[in-house]
């Protein structure tokens, strides 16, 4: 029986790495260089790339052997950046922020985005667009609800542990396809946070082969 492809990836700059199932994984991309960081039984091992084709190459040997038990690592796209690659989608891996994924062939969201502040960024995809009704959590009350040239949007705020959170759900269309990217952020620092919701949004596409 043939080994099922991993749910999810990270590629660029000649590389893509994956995680092996049932392992927590993160990602950290923090300007120059991606940082791996995968658990392990003794805790969580640490392995930095820095993005020049030359030594990724000539590394992969030592990268594969580092991240053996967590992670797999073999040739990719040559293109100067990372990208986030599922079956349903690809998406930017914005500077600044950090991947956490569980691993999990099921887990829904596949990963999050972890920023500054606590916010967070995922991406979810069904059959249909879900109704109004089916973004609003327990306790969450109705801000905002509009459309952009990129799609429509709905925001909630949630209190929780002394702070007020905003909840904001893009939902849109690549092909027949809907999707849903959400933002959840401190409400006073939500703002500087919409570029790279918009970014996730603007330059979401689907996979190689089913465009």
């Amino acid at each position: 029986m043939s080994e099922r492809p991993p749910c999810l990836t990270v590629c660029g700059f000649g590389l893509r790495v994956a995680p092996l199932p049932e392992r927590p994984f993160r990602l950290l991309h923090s300007g120059a260089a991606l940082v791996l960081e995968c658990e392990r039984s003794e805790g969580w091992r640490s392995v930095s790339i820095a993005p020049t084709n030359d030594e990724l190459l000539s590394d992969l040997g030592k990268l594969r052997a580092a991240l053996a038990d967590c992670a797999s690592v073999e040739l990719g796209p040559s293109e100067r950046s990372w990208r986030i690659e599922t079956a349903a989608y690809r998406v930017p891996l914005p500077a600044g922020w950090t991947l956490h994924a569980t691993g999990e062939q099921s887990a829904s969201p596949l990963f999050e985005l972890h920023g500054a502040d606590d916010a967070s960024l995922s991406v979810r995809t069904s059959r249909r667009m879900p109704s109004i009704e089916a973004f609003q959590g327990t306790d969450h009350v109705f801000r905002d609800i509009g459309q952009l040239e990129r799609g429509g949007f709905i925001e909630f705020e949630h209190a929780e542990a002394s702070r007020t959170w905003l909840y904001r759900h893009e939902q849109f269309h690549r092909g027949t396809t809907p999707y849903a990217v959400t933002l959840k952020a401190p409400v006073e620092q939500a703002h500087a946070y919409l570029p790279t919701l918009a970014l996730l949004v603007e330059q979401l596409e689907l996979p190689t082969g089913t465009r």
